[in-house]
């Protein structure tokens, strides 16, 4: 199937979230396939279903986005910004943790959680109030404990360092790519948002670590971890971060900083879809 390619070029300058109603209304006019300046650089968006099935099915279009450069502070180089032989190695290291059947031991977590927003939102009947907030830092609470086993407690701790640093991160993610300055790494020092980032993904990098070595200390304490079972007698899963203490590539332990990079991945891709 042939499918046609508008080679006109849009200028979106309006802030992230009125892109998307901006793509729907230029793709009304012109088709499924257009070419957008978001920022300063060209992108290719596409709604055709043969066009974009064929690319992601590919074993050949591995590579990423310029724009994922900018989370490489963050997140380094894992699942979600690696790409090649690395990508597929942590592909297929990481897809089994996200088995329905590992979410279904977390349901505790999930209840748990959904206990505190709901008492949160009993005390607001009758006001009107951003649902958004609340549900950000829900989702906040459980990631953190299905991938690190920390109770990060967001919900009841909504200025704490790491929700504001989080929210800190998020944003400057978004406006990097729409500053033709900003987006330039030479260019980049001369803004307050450089050095804003520094002191964020320091402070992020340094929780994710003291997780880490908290974990492989008392792995080590215990010669392994051990099996743990639900009052059933049924096994329960381990958090992402277990999962990856216990894994191998290439016949080789994960490094702490490999284990850094999946576990900053995993929480930030909820982060990112919570405080965007």
């Amino acid at each position: 199937m042939q499918t046609s390619f508008s080679t006109e070029r849009f200028e979106i300058s309006e802030v992230v979230k009125t892109v998307l109603n901006d793509v729907k209304r230029l793709m009304e006019k012109h088709g499924k396939l257009i070419v957008v300046d978001i920022g300063f650089k060209p992108h290719i968006i596409c709604a055709d279903y043969d066009f974009t099935e064929f690319v992601l099915s590919s074993q050949s279009f591995l590579n990423k986005s310029g724009d994922y450069l900018y989370l490489t502070n963050w997140l380094g180089t894992g699942l979600l910004t690696s790409d090649g032989s690395k990508w597929k190695k942590r592909r297929r290291l990481t897809t089994p943790a996200f088995h329905f059947s590992i979410l279904e031991s977390f349901i505790p977590s999930f209840e748990k959680n959904s206990d505190i927003l709901l008492q949160k939102l009993d005390n607001l009947v009758g006001q009107e109030i951003d649902i958004y907030r609340y549900v950000t830092l829900f989702a906040l609470d459980v990631i953190a404990e299905t991938a690190m086993a920390v109770e990060l407690r967001a919900q009841d701790f909504e200025d704490s360092d790491y929700v504001q640093h989080v929210k800190t991160m998020c944003r400057i993610i978004q406006d990097r790519p729409l500053s033709i300055f900003k987006s330039n790494d030479l260019f980049y020092p001369l803004f307050p948002d450089y050095y804003i980032e520094r002191r964020a993904v320091k402070y992020l990098h340094n929780v994710t670590y003291n997780v880490i070595d908290s974990r492989m200390a008392a792995q080590k304490d215990t010669h392994g971890f051990r099996e743990e079972y639900d009052e059933l007698g049924k096994k329960k899963r381990m958090p992402f971060l277990d999962i990856l203490l216990q894994s191998e590539i290439d016949g080789k332990s994960l490094s702490r900083d490999d284990i850094r990079e999946e576990v900053d991945t995993f929480m930030f891709e909820v982060d990112f879809g919570a405080f965007e």
